[in-house]
């Protein structure tokens, strides 16, 4: 069944209800009670979130599906949007089916920053170890794989994302020595990147994890700081504009 984007929804507003919306993103909030859940889902086409509805008595499995449900995770629902503007929101879907994905809660940079690359026109590759891997690459756009050595010759640009450790459950790989080892950027990996290709990571970093200091601090890959510089300047940039700040006729 196809999907629809939330930017269609809000661009193309509909005029009634409609049956058989199929819709999939991440979850970007959750409210739930024994009855009734609230999810709001962005699949990164849109500033707009789409609150979807979940309801015990509509759902047969509705506990567990609940249960599933983290802030961050990919899911696709299906089932009726009925316009709402008695609730200061244009529409809501009411789900009828609910599929969950992939858990990205250890990857929010990933599950914005890979829609956003694709929009901007790149080619993205994720790679990771199957623990870590999402459940559906294709909702990304993206190829996916297990074997960073086969891939990373041909990279203008490798991403790397920390190890969240204060997130992992169980083991999700064997220890962090052997993640380095397959998964790390190294120096020994350095001969194998573009000369041209450079670094990138969100930070903080965990040295020795995802990346060694000699490529973390490499002087002519590593963006990293410029990265952290100018994530802080946009920030702060934001908070003056919606806070009321007024500077080069630019207003918030």
């Amino acid at each position: 069944m196809a999907h629809t984007l939330i930017k269609e929804l809000y661009t193309n507003m509909p005029a009634s209800d409609i049956s058989g919306v199929v819709v999939n993103g991440w979850v970007r909030t959750l409210r739930e009670s024994k009855a009734f859940a609230f999810v709001e889902l962005n699949d990164g086409t849109y500033f707009k979130n789409l609150q979807i509805i979940l309801e015990a008595e509509k759902l047969p499995d509705y506990a567990q599906i609940v249960k599933g449900i983290t802030t961050g995770a990919a899911i696709e629902v299906e089932g009726t949007l009925a316009l709402t503007p008695e609730m200061k929101q244009p529409f809501e879907l009411k789900a009828e089916k609910v599929a969950i994905v992939g858990d990205l809660a250890h990857s929010r940079v990933c599950g914005s920053l890979a829609p956003a690359l694709k929009t901007m026109g790149a080619d993205v590759t994720l790679v990771a170890p199957p623990t870590f891997q999402v459940g559906d690459p294709s909702w990304f756009g993206c190829n996916q794989t297990n074997h960073l050595d086969d891939v990373i010759e041909d990279m203008d640009v490798v991403y790397m994302l920390r190890v969240q450790m204060e997130r992992l459950e169980g083991a999700p790989f064997p220890s962090l020595r052997e993640y380095n080892m397959l998964f790390g950027l190294t120096q020994e990996r350095d001969r194998l990147m573009r000369p041209d290709a450079i670094i990138c990571h969100p930070g903080p970093i965990n040295r020795g994890v995802e990346l060694d200091s000699f490529m973390a601090d490499h002087p002519e890959r590593s963006v990293i700081l410029n990265q952290v510089y100018a994530g802080l300047c946009v920030r702060m940039s934001v908070l003056y504009l919606l806070l009321g700040g007024n500077e080069n006729d630019i207003t918030a």
